[in-house]
């Protein structure tokens, strides 16, 4: 509980740093919703459910870009996912959010000059809560909270539609991710210490993300930057 306290303090300091930057930086800004998509990859947050299949749709997202003059960009990405299942032997409330914060630059020179080529840095924070009454899982009622943080690299590649709309096609080349489980099990054969378990996991090279991206661009200072 000590290392999950300390975690939401250290994500709210990294969220409030992440404002501040892009305020006292931006120039223009515009808003696009994801769809995000998941090839041969790990989940994270992990639901329990996931059994990891070659091509999975993994919700959509909203975002908010920030540019500043130098072709720099940054931008905020949140998700939140509210979903409950209530069939016989396969119960469970989840709760899972997460907010990426992502710091790029646009290269000057367009690709076959039409497409927009875009190079970025991401560190997302995300948090899932689960309860949990499923044989898939176990035959006892469970709960699980998982937090984590990770670090992905991205290739974004962009098209526009007119002077206020664009398309937007990204992947993430690479990444690692920390994280935080712990799931307490209700099983009356154990005392309650057993019922819990917890720990720390590093991956690395494990999430493989498409972002298929829709977005409008609000009016700004200088549209020769659009």
């Amino acid at each position: 509980m000590r290392d999950m306290n300390l975690l939401k303090k250290t994500s709210l300091c990294f969220i409030f740093i992440c404002l501040i930057s892009t305020i006292i930086s931006a120039q223009e800004s515009s808003t696009k919703i994801y769809s995000n998509w998941l090839y041969f990859s790990e989940q994270y947050p992990r639901q329990f459910d996931y059994d990891k299949p070659d091509f999975y749709f993994s919700g959509l997202t909203v975002a908010y870009r920030k540019i500043n003059t130098k072709s720099k960009f940054h931008q905020f990405e949140l998700s939140l996912k509210l979903k409950q299942q209530d069939e016989p032997d396969d119960y469970f409330k989840r709760i899972s959010t997460y907010i990426r914060y992502e710091r790029g630059k646009h290269f000057e020179n367009k690709i076959l000059g039409i497409i927009d080529f875009q190079f970025s840095g991401s560190g997302k924070l995300y948090y899932l809560k689960e309860d949990i009454n499923s044989l898939s899982f176990s035959e006892y009622e469970a709960k699980r909270t998982e937090a984590g943080f990770n670090f992905a690299l991205f290739t974004n590649f962009g098209y526009d539609l007119g002077k206020r709309f664009y398309i937007e096609l990204s992947t993430s080349i690479i990444g690692a991710t920390i994280s935080t489980e712990f799931q307490t099990v209700y099983n009356p054969n154990l005392t309650k210490n057993q019922q819990k378990q917890g720990g720390f996991d590093f991956d690395l090279l494990d999430e493989r993300i498409l972002r298929i991206g829709l977005a409008y661009v609000f009016p700004g200072k200088d549209d020769s930057n659009l």
